[in-house]
């Protein structure tokens, strides 16, 4: 398909053509992802010292605009025995869920790591919070299935395929964690992460 748009002439069809394949692109590439989750040895496993990780990660994301990001460290740097690449995969999906359902022109969000003591040993907590919408509590329990997505009159920017939260819920249980969301008061979402280190 991408061969025979290089060959049209240069028109708003072709570029419609394009971008239609870019987003099916993307959409295998998400659905293949999910699979090779599930295979035995899918995650390249480090030891990584989470606070100094956690803050890379994090850097590109401070200078976005649209984007009020706050960075919270608690309890005592911990290494991890994760698969580095995956986890940055997470904390990109989850920010960039924040943007696109952000409540007001910027996206306010809270990242925090929870390491022992400020959780129980043995265990780290990633927690992504932002002021958005939320989610209709009967629809919490769905957060994470592949495809499923919001009711879209709630946020009419938002776009997507529902399987970056479907991937993050894939890659936690790959690392034998677990995936939590629940509904901020007046408004917001949480998104927590447990995993062992």
């Amino acid at each position: 398909m991408r061969l025979n748009c290089e060959l049209l002439v240069e028109s708003p069809q072709r570029q419609a053509l394009i971008e239609d394949i870019r987003l099916l692109d993307r959409l295998t590439g998400s659905v293949l992802d999910q699979r090779r989750l599930a295979q035995p040895g899918a995650l390249r496993r480090e030891l990584v010292s989470l606070h100094p990780w956690l803050k890379t990660v994090i850097e590109p994301w401070t200078s976005r605009p649209l984007l009020n990001l706050e960075t919270c460290l608690e309890g005592r740097n911990v290494t991890a025995s994760i698969d580095p690449a995956r986890w940055e995969q997470v904390v990109n999906n989850l920010l960039e869920n924040t943007i696109k359902h952000k409540n007001s022109e910027i996206a306010e969000v809270v990242v925090t790591l929870f390491t022992p003591p400020a959780c129980e040993e043995g265990v780290f907590v990633l927690e992504v919070a932002d002021r958005g919408p939320g989610v209709p509590e009967e629809q919490l329990s769905q957060l994470g299935e592949p495809f499923f997505q919001v009711d879209q009159s709630r946020n009419q920017t938002a776009e997507g395929f529902g399987l970056g939260l479907s991937l993050v819920k894939g890659i936690i249980e790959a690392h034998e964690g677990g995936f939590t969301a629940k509904n901020l008061k007046p408004h917001g979402l949480s998104i927590v992460l447990r995993c062992p280190y």
